[in-house]
């Protein structure tokens, strides 16, 4: 699906490539998971993989077609980026648009929003919405987009800890019904093995090491899990 060889990026004013020779790969319906401390480059390598980015050296595929434009995948961003001008699940709907008629659109986001247990804010403008929320609403657009591959650069960030773990097993559901394909970057280490297949780990001026997550994640508590997040954690140095 995803194939990225042989990256390398450097800054203007920076004095060693952020990336040397970086090559990464994500098979159909694989949901891959990007961890690493800030300044690794997560954001700048899922622009790239977004076509956000032109100025580096390497090869960005997308189903063995060049990805140099945006438009190819769904993007959710870092920062939150509802349209101020449209309600909740206007907003939502807005992806669902380019494919559906408005009417379908609209039910569609509202369907998404009562799944959230958000559907009481959907005529809610985006000033009136936490910051956990605006986030969500965010990652409901994104997931609307008719796109096969979704690219998520820290979806859940904002939203808190007990809800997280909710949205984490809805995401990874929905993803699995909607047979897509996922890239994410994530700083969360149990949210990474919970929800990957595989893992690539990122620091910064180094090759990728990529962790196979093939264990039963039923049980967050189970020791394989947290073996698991510990070989993470070993790699991160942490």
């Amino acid at each position: 699906m995803l194939e990225v060889q042989s990256i390398y990026k450097k800054f203007p004013d920076a004095q060693d490539d952020l990336f040397s020779d970086l090559s990464l790969h994500v098979q159909s319906f694989e949901f891959v998971c990007i961890i690493g401390p800030s300044g690794a480059g997560k954001t700048t390598l899922l622009e790239i993989c977004a076509g956000l980015q032109s100025y580096y050296r390497g090869l960005c595929m997308l189903k063995e077609t060049p990805l140099t434009k945006p438009g190819m995948v769904a993007y959710m961003p870092q920062e939150e980026s509802l349209l101020p001008w449209f309600r909740l699940k206007q907003n939502i709907a807005l992806a669902a648009e380019t494919f559906l008629p408005k009417k379908k659109a609209l039910e569609k986001a509202e369907s998404l929003l009562s799944d959230f247990n958000m559907l009481s804010l959907s005529d809610y403008w985006p000033y009136q919405l936490l910051s956990g929320q605006k986030q969500s609403a965010t990652l409901l657009r994104t997931i609307t987009y008719n796109k096969d591959m979704l690219i998520l650069d820290e979806p859940l960030s904002t939203i808190d800890s007990l809800k997280r773990q909710d949205i984490q097993k809805w995401l990874k559901d929905l993803v699995k019904q909607q047979s897509k394909t996922v890239l994410m970057a994530t700083h969360n280490i149990r949210e990474a093995v919970f929800l990957s297949d595989r893992i690539y780990v990122m620091l910064r001026g180094k090759p990728l090491q990529e962790v196979k997550v093939d264990i039963d994640k039923t049980d967050r508590n189970d020791i394989a899990f947290r073996q698991k997040c510990a070989e993470v954690r070993e790699i991160l140095g942490i």
